[in-house]
Parts: C-alpha cells; sequence; structure tokens
C-alpha cells in the first residue's frame, strides 16, 4: 500500500522499491538457517541471476507494449510471453549454475 501512495508522486522510485530483493534475502536467510552447503548456496544465488533475464524481458515487454498503445493485460500478456520463452530458453540451454 506504501509502494501506491509512493507511486502517486513518484512512480519511478516507487518501481525502484519494488524491485529491491526481499524474496531474494528472505529465501537465502532460510536457507542459511537451515545449514544449506555453500554449493547450494552458489547454485540458488546463480539462479536468481539467471532469472533476472527473464523478469528483465517481462518488464521490458510491458513498458515497450505500453508505449505503443496497447492495454494494460495485453502488455502482460506480451510481457508474460517474452519471460516464458527466456526461461525455457535458460532452462533447455544448461546456463543454469548448479
Amino acid at each position: 500500500m506504501l509502494v501506491n501512495v509512493i507511486a502517486k508522486r513518484d512512480a519511478g522510485i516507487a518501481g525502484l522499491i519494488v524491485a529491491f530483493p526481499v524474496v531474494t534475502l528472505v529465501s537465502a536467510f532460510w536457507l542459511a538457517v537451515d545449514g544449506v552447503p555453500d554449493t547450494t548456496m552458489s547454485a540458488f544465488f546463480g539462479g536468481v541471476l539467471w532469472g533476472l533475464v527473464p523478469t528483465f524481458a517481462f518488464v521490458l515487454g510491458i513498458v515497450i507494449s505500453l508505449r505503443g498503445g496497447l492495454p494494460l493485460a495485453a502488455a502482460v500478456a506480451v510481457g508474460a510471453v517474452a519471460w516464458a520463452v527466456l526461461t525455457a530458453v535458460i532452462q533447455r540451454s544448461g546456463w543454469l549454475l548448479r
């Protein structure tokens, strides 16, 4: 809710706040508490790193689509397709750090 209030004043700052990797940090914390080995933690962060590529494509697809005049629902669909394609490419290519 606070981010929505901020977005009304400065949408760019609100977007930056939302992009903060809270889920990544919480997940890493719990993995550390569970005592996973460093190799598992490295693989986790490698997956996060590679996950940024399709996430970037998702957001970029939405921005380009909205600027091109598509309605929000269609823009999100474009972003979702971009995300799914890049996720599949990364998974099939073996690029994930294991």
